[in-house]
């Protein structure tokens, strides 16, 4: 029952995650390839940091996609 209300919720929901979408785009752009590119930080602290935010932006990006799609 919980698992159906949270993907009902989820599939209501889908403008807070093109949201969230955006936020992941604007903390990547602005922080992570900036820290990156300039070596501010080496990697390791970049990871202990953002972890896997690079690879998660298109995951985020098939899963709004999807929602959109079933609106």
């Amino acid at each position: 029952r919980a698992r159906v209300l949270a993907v009902h919720h989820m599939f209501r929901n889908h403008a807070a995650h093109a949201i969230h979408l955006n936020d992941l785009y604007i903390v990547i752009s602005s922080f992570v390839r900036p820290l990156t590119e300039e070596q501010i930080l080496s990697k390791e602290e970049i990871y202990s940091i953002f972890i896997n935010i690079e690879k998660l932006l298109p995951i985020h990006q098939k899963l709004v996609y999807a929602l959109i799609q079933r609106k």
